[in-house]
């Protein structure tokens, strides 16, 4: 079954901003009247914190965990009840608020090689995600997780840079990456934390063959907030990077 979901994850280098442009689209998404879920793909679960949650709830690393154990010790005849329990699990990890649903990824204690279940794992998100008009991603740096750890069906790839050579270098990495891995998804940059010209940094993604989708000016609000630990709902609704943020779910939506 096609999965009609728009599904969008942040890349780019680490530091870029990823996690913040996250919440962002997020809350844009809430105001929007429209229930997003967001899955915390970072094991540091930034995001969690972000949107005001304790990161002491079930992760999908501890339930990979749970049945690594229950796979040991019942052996391959259990494979459907393994199955169903992947499903109940992964439910049991959803954080539901009122005004968006929440995962996080956390991280596996569980060492070796688990392919069948990681793909077992892949497909129980996916699954998930048909529920949601809009996942929204925030992902470590680069896109071989999203491929391997959280879903295959991205719709929209977003790559945040900071106008550094090393973060436009990545961005030209992920693009040619999403083009060896036959990923069709729509690919386009935000510029963040950018005092540039806009035509400038646009001139230079277009000869690189990349789509600008917005720019993200500094916002001392948001980087004030963060020192206090206030989450994204404390941000002001004119908020440099909130305003950016709802331009750039115009062009997911």
């Amino acid at each position: 079954m096609k999965n009609n979901s728009n599904i969008i994850a942040m890349v780019g280098k680490g530091g870029v901003g990823k996690t913040a442009l996250s919440a962002s689209l997020g809350r844009a998404l809430i105001m929007k009247k429209q229930k997003p879920l967001l899955i915390d793909a970072d094991p540091a679960q930034g995001l969690t914190y972000l949107m005001g949650l304790e990161p002491d709830h079930k992760t999908i690393g501890l339930v990979r965990d749970e049945i690594i154990e229950k796979a040991r010790s019942r052996g391959k005849d259990a494979k459907e009840e393994i199955a169903a329990m992947f499903d109940y699990l992964v439910t049991e990890a959803l954080i539901e608020k009122g005004e968006f649903s929440f995962l996080a990824m956390g991280r596996s204690q569980s060492k070796g090689c688990f392919c069948p279940l990681n793909n077992l794992l892949r497909q129980a998100i996916e699954s998930l995600s048909r529920n949601f008009p809009y996942v929204l991603i925030d992902a470590e740096a680069g896109i071989e997780q999203i491929n391997r750890e959280v879903v295959r069906s991205v719709s929209h790839l977003i790559i945040l840079i900071d106008l550094s050579l090393r973060s436009i270098a990545v961005a030209e990495q992920i693009q040619e990456t999403i083009k060896r891995l036959w990923i069709d998804c729509r690919l386009g940059v935000v510029a963040n934390r950018s005092a540039g010209d806009a035509r400038q940094i646009q001139t230079s993604l277009e000869s690189r063959g990349i789509e600008l989708w917005g720019i993200i000016p500094e916002d001392p609000v948001l980087r004030g907030n963060d020192l206090q630990g206030k989450t994204i709902f404390d941000l002001p609704a004119n908020s440099a990077m909130l305003m950016a943020a709802q331009k750039i779910a115009e062009k997911i939506s």
